[in-house]
């Protein structure tokens, strides 16, 4: 029988995108910190400093393998046997949804980055300079795929260094690697059919030890894409109803929270350890969570256009809503040092950014739908 997902899956799913949205945008607005406080001796600005570690540094990790988990969930949804004529219709859906706005919203991007940075040049925010070393910073070679490549500043458990690489949206590395397990899903449902537990449970050792080749294919996505596959191809829930289980990841996921900001200026090497751990609790908790609101029937403020512009909101807010929500932020506190008015600040901005994305949504979706609907991979729904 073919395997259908229930209603409280299909609403979680709703539920839960403008939130982890909303949290992929708060991690961008970490700005700088520091490391060397004193937990004994802690000042108004290590408080301040310490809330952007949490929130934005930690917290945040759970926004991009949530998506990839709910993802492939929703990919292997109905699929019963997974023959060639699944993998081009799905393939073929795929073109449209995430091939698309991964070409398109460069081409849309760089100009609009170019207009700002001008902007702010003339506003005497930027050097003269900038424009140019904007420009000159494209390399086309490398532009979809690893424009930016760097490796981890800490090593796993075995002295090894990760390899991360994004494309010139660095934004966009999710949605490369999104496009390369729909290509590898054929691999992806044989693997789940054959190995089943076991091989969920051997990708999670190699996800807690950060054990992974150098490719520019991350682990979190090898990891949450195949997670998601398990749990829709063996008509598992994307939550747990078991209260004992559902208690268990929320005190896992909050002692290694706490554990990791905690190490984080004593032993930054046994942080970053900690970080695989509380990626895979707290993206699990997240998701009960929202079940348990749910289950209580809690009204989840989640307007409809907050759910269909996740997907605009996502593309569009790091490189043009980010350094105009910033600039905007700046121009309301005007500069004040103050730890708490900071700390205001900093809550504030990603809601300033955000409310941005959805402004500029709603005036493509007046005035130049169909752009809206190519740049959306046609996930922008009529009025």
């Amino acid at each position: 029988t073919i395997r259908l997902m229930n209603n409280k899956d299909s609403e979680i799913i709703k539920d839960i995108r403008f939130p982890l949205t909303f949290i992929v945008v708060m991690q961008h607005c970490m700005g700088s910190v520091y490391y060397d406080f004193e937990w004994t001796n802690l000042s108004g600005s290590d408080i301040y400093n310490i809330i952007k570690i949490l929130l934005s540094g930690s917290f945040a990790a759970i926004a991009v393998p949530a998506f990839f988990l709910i993802s492939a969930f929703l990919f292997f949804n109905k699929i019963e046997h997974f023959d060639l004529s699944v993998y081009k219709s799905k393939l073929s859906s795929r073109l449209r949804t995430l091939l698309v706005p991964y070409i398109l919203w460069p081409i849309f991007v760089v100009p609009c980055a170019i207009l700002i940075i001008i902007a702010q040049i003339h506003l005497g925010k930027l050097p003269s300079e900038t424009i140019h070393n904007y420009l000159s910073s494209i390399d086309l070679n490398s532009f979809f795929w690893d424009h930016q490549r760097q490796y981890t500043e800490q090593v796993n458990l075995f002295n090894m260094h990760a390899l991360k690489t994004k494309p010139f949206l660095g934004t966009f590395w999710f949605i490369r690697d999104l496009i390369l397990m729909v290509l590898l899903s054929p691999l992806v449902y044989v693997f789940v059919k054959k190995v089943k537990g076991i091989g969920i449970a051997l990708l999670t050792v190699l996800f807690l030890l950060r054990l992974w080749p150098e490719i520019s294919l991350t682990l979190s996505a090898v990891y949450f894409f195949t997670l998601g596959a398990y749990l829709s191809i063996y008509g598992r829930h994307i939550y747990t109803s078991n209260k004992a289980t559902r208690v268990f990841l929320y005190a896992i996921s909050l002692v290694s929270l706490c554990a990791i900001v905690a190490t984080s200026n004593i032993s930054p090497f046994w942080s970053y350890q900690l970080e695989p751990l509380y990626t895979i609790s707290g993206t699990l908790a997240f998701i009960n969570i929202t079940y348990y609101i749910k289950e209580r029937r809690w009204k989840i403020p989640n307007h409809p256009i907050l759910s269909d512009s996740s997907f605009f909101v996502y593309a569009f807010h790091h490189d043009i809503a980010l350094p105009l929500g910033f600039f905007i932020a700046k121009g309301i506190f005007m500069g004040c040092e103050e730890p708490f008015i900071k700390t205001i600040e900093y809550i504030i901005t990603p809601c300033i950014i955000y409310g941005i994305c959805i402004m500029a949504y709603m005036i493509m979706k007046r005035f130049m739908p169909k752009l809206l609907n190519v740049l959306t991979g046609s996930r922008a729904k009529k009025s």
